[in-house]
């Protein structure tokens, strides 16, 4: 009967302590989801980071939509190239980065590459060019 008894608390240990490190796992992916890694900014948002002077203004786009239009200073690093991350590997961390792309769609998932390769200072322009065109 004390053999039962031990085993019973035994297999209570091991389920307890199996639960309790799935709980404190879906608590760290949890607390972890919401920090996407950057921050989203309306127009006049980006506008003030860029009056700053202190930025590197990244567009996320293909070459082509690039070349037809872009916000003046702009450097093209396509989000859909597979030289990508090659590229945004060699960046400063110190550094602001602003980042859009047509509609903001791409520049989000170029922000959330960008910080899971230790850069921090991330700012998407939400609407993209097609917000900053209507209000420039």
């Amino acid at each position: 009967m004390k053999k039962i008894s031990l085993l019973v608390f035994i297999a209570s240990l091991v389920i307890f302590g199996c639960k309790t490190e799935t709980t404190h796992n879906e608590a760290t992916t949890s607390t972890e989801a919401p920090s996407l890694g950057h921050t989203n900014l309306d127009v006049a948002g980006f506008k003030d980071k860029m009056s700053t002077g202190k930025y590197v203004l990244l567009d996320v786009r293909t070459a082509e939509e690039f070349e037809a239009e872009h916000i003046e200073g702009a450097i093209n690093f396509d989000v859909k190239q597979a030289s990508f991350s090659d590229r945004i590997v060699k960046l400063k961390e110190d550094v602001d980065y602003l980042v859009y792309c047509r509609s903001g769609r791409r520049s989000v998932t170029a922000c959330n590459i960008m910080s899971k390769a230790g850069l921090k200072n991330l700012y998407n322009l939400e609407g993209g060019y097609k917000a900053w065109s209507k209000e420039n």
